[in-house]
């Protein structure tokens, strides 16, 4: 009788066991995940040696996200993981610092430079001659005497656009000129002067005494022109008259001083050349 009275007892201790006043067996137990803002929770279970009592502890640590980190704060246990870094890949990446370029050093780059054969600064030279032909002051003024410098230039196959060096009561010879700044010279190449200023400043570079087929040629020559560019006293009534007495200024063609535009003042009637400067 006692024997059966103890059985009924430990039959009914064990159903106050499992409705609430012990935990649960381990392999009965729910896992549980308990989260918070800005923590994490992560379920550890540990195992008592054979034969022991096992247990279940839930503990939360607080963590700190870093890009492509996780931090968490003494005594929690940490379970396995898989962390993902953001915004990163497996491919190499090159840096470049701001305003800079990257050059392969076994690159080179040559330049290169031209020097140029002018002066002026680098501008085209312009081509001077005395006319070959010779004429008394009656041009029909300055416009038939560049009519005659630009056929001479075009029989000699010169090319260009070529103006007479003229003065009249009107325009000076400096102003008829190109003004660009770019060097004279004559059609052989040689070099009479390196601008407009340097054909004024009193003395040539080499006399003008090349014609337009490159034939060496000394004589006067029709300019009305002193040596600064303007016009002189005396012009065959601005290029209109070619008889005496009236006269015109000339220059001549064998010198570099003033004296290649203003030399002698022959009659009108006279034959001379005509200085003939192209144009840009």
């Amino acid at each position: 009788m006692l024997l059966v009275m103890r059985r009924v007892l430990g039959t009914i201790a064990v159903g106050l066991t499992f409705t609430g006043c012990a935990p649960p067996p381990p392999h009965l137990a729910p896992a549980s995940t308990e989260t918070d803002a800005g923590s994490s929770s992560t379920s550890s279970s540990s195992t008592a040696p054979t034969g022991g009592t096992s247990s279940s502890t839930s503990t939360t640590a607080e963590s700190t996200t870093t890009f492509g980190s996780t931090s968490t704060g003494p005594g929690s246990t940490a379970a396995d993981t898989s962390t993902s870094d953001v915004g990163t890949s497996d491919t190499d990446t090159t840096t470049t610092e701001p305003g800079t370029s990257t050059t392969n050093p076994s690159s080179t780059s040559d330049a290169t430079t031209s020097d140029s054969t002018t002066t002026g600064v680098g501008l085209h030279p312009l081509r001077v001659f005395v006319t070959s032909q010779t004429h008394n002051g009656a041009y029909g003024g300055t416009a038939g005497a560049d009519t005659l410098c630009n056929d001479l230039a075009t029989a000699a196959g010169l090319g260009g656009t070529f103006t007479a060096w003229l003065s009249t009561d009107t325009e000076d010879a400096a102003a008829r000129i190109d003004p660009t700044g770019a060097p004279y010279v004559l059609v052989d190449g040689t070099i009479i002067a390196t601008d407009l200023a340097d054909l004024l400043d009193g003395s040539l570079d080499a006399p003008i005494d090349v014609d337009e087929t490159g034939t060496m040629v000394f004589g006067d020559v029709w300019t009305g022109t002193l040596a600064d560019g303007t016009a002189a006293p005396v012009h065959c009534i601005d290029w209109t008259q070619g008889a005496s007495p009236l006269t015109g200024r000339c220059g001549s063609s064998a010198t570099t001083t003033t004296a290649w535009t203003d030399n002698i003042t022959p009659t009108c009637g006279a034959g001379l050349r005509l200085y003939c400067f192209e144009q840009g």
